[in-house]
């Protein structure tokens, strides 16, 4: 199984986002488990892959518009992503794998792709 020592530039993840990465590899069919330390390990099992390019993307200022106002902020989010965001991932083939209050991440096949639905 490789180790940290072999992948120098592999990062320590929190807790919800080390949860979050693999229940996305779990999706993908990646061979990715949870170190001991909160480390991601890629298995050594043999398994099909895919190539995808993932957004990830976060609401600037989000705390400070709920506080503001939270049912305009709200309002306003759910609009946005009916009528822009989900529009544009749809048209250049792309997938919302996952929504919080304030962030998303969406699957793309590849980076043009990707580039283009972030583009809107």
């Amino acid at each position: 199984m490789p180790s940290r020592a072999q992948f120098p530039s592999a990062f320590m993840l929190s807790d919800s986002h080390l949860k979050t990465m693999l229940d996305l590899a779990r999706r993908a069919a990646l061979p990715i488990e949870a170190g001991a330390t909160g480390e991601a390990i890629l298995s050594a099992e043999a398994v099909s892959r895919r190539l995808v390019a993932i957004i990830a993307a976060d609401v600037a200022g989000y705390s400070r518009l709920m506080e503001a106002e939270e049912e305009g902020t709200l309002a306003r989010l759910r609009s946005l992503r009916h009528d822009l965001i989900d529009p544009k991932v749809t048209l250049h083939k792309g997938r919302t794998l996952k929504t919080t209050g304030d962030g998303m991440l969406i699957e793309s096949a590849n980076v043009v792709q990707a580039v283009r639905i972030a583009a809107g």
